[in-house]
């Protein structure tokens, strides 16, 4: 019992259970969420749906995921592992406010 409590004490102290990031696919669906509520919502809730996507996609494109290649039409998009023709956000890009 004495073990259990300094192993449980030990895990609390080291920040307890680490949380797991979310595979391609969960991020992709939260992504495609996002987009059909950016399009489809008016005003600040549709702009902030709008950010999220923004910021999903970026994510994406970190891990290797990229949505559509240059030359292509956009109904012709989709998601796939990353290569030099691929669309890539640029979240480093200025913003004009």
């Amino acid at each position: 019992m004495r073990t259990a409590l300094a192993a449980l004490a030990l895990i609390v102290a080291a920040g307890g259970v680490q949380a797991t990031e979310p595979t391609a696919k969960q991020l992709i669906k939260a992504y495609t969420e996002a987009d059909a509520a950016c399009r489809g919502s008016p005003g600040d809730s549709g702009a902030a749906e709008c950010e999220r996507r923004t910021r999903l996609n970026s994510r994406l494109n970190q891990i290797g995921r990229c949505y559509g290649k240059a030359n292509q039409e956009t109904s012709e998009f989709a998601w796939h592992a990353c290569t030099s023709h691929s669309n890539r956000s640029n979240d480093l890009a200025p913003t004009s406010h």
